[in-house]
């Protein structure tokens, strides 16, 4: 089970948000199904990225100059006793803003964290073994590792994605339409191409 101590550095998770937000891009067209998703527009100097599984559990990234803060929900341990107020205590003053956004849904809250660039390491205000370890297991996706996503997708969206092309764009490789269509033939690439500009993901135009 992955922890947020043991995530990526801001940068190299923001990569992997993104490689995930483009596989689902591919095999779910539909926004609403995904399980992955990024916006690189989210706002001034700001990006977005969301884990929803669709039965009530979400994370929350939010990517701005200074790092990355990250706020997870699990309706079996809604809070986990410990009150959201609690859990935002310590927040440095550049990410204090993502703990108060509306979009963000701050009161449906079982964990946060946060990193800034300079730091070494992720912080949170509750030490992570005061709370279940089962509260983050849709962190468990951003190994980074192209295997883990194929099981993913062909546990998820019942497909065999194929596990080449898979590691290409976890490795940020720009996505062709070919690439495309071999993950998904029924994906409409001229669509995909304006969904993969959101997300900030490379393309190659026919």
């Amino acid at each position: 089970m992955l922890k947020p101590s043991e995530l990526s550095d801001p940068e190299k998770l923001k990569l992997r948000l993104q490689a995930l937000a483009a596989l689902e891009a591919i095999l779910s067209p539909e926004w609403e199904y995904r399980y992955y998703s990024f916006n690189s527009r989210w706002g001034d100097s700001e990006q977005m990225g969301l884990i929803r599984n669709g039965s009530g559990d979400d994370v929350f990234f939010l990517f701005n100059e200074w790092g990355c803060f990250l706020k997870g929900f699990s309706h079996k341990y809604p809070r986990n006793q410990i009150s959201g107020d609690d859990f935002y205590e310590n927040i440095p003053a550049p990410m204090k803003r993502a703990s108060k956004e509306p979009a963000f849904s701050p009161y449906n809250v079982s964990y946060c964290a946060w990193r800034l660039f300079n730091d070494s390491k992720w912080h949170s205000s509750v030490k992570e073994d005061q709370l279940n370890e089962d509260i983050y297991f849709l962190l468990d996706g951003l190994s980074g590792q192209a295997e883990s996503y194929h099981r993913f997708a062909a546990d998820y969206h019942e497909v065999e994605a194929a596990i080449g092309l898979v590691t290409d764009i976890f490795e940020f490789a720009p996505i062709s339409k070919s690439m495309a269509k071999t993950l998904n033939p029924d994906v409409a690439f001229t669509d995909l191409c304006i969904e993969l500009e959101e997300i900030g993901f490379p393309v190659v135009l026919p």
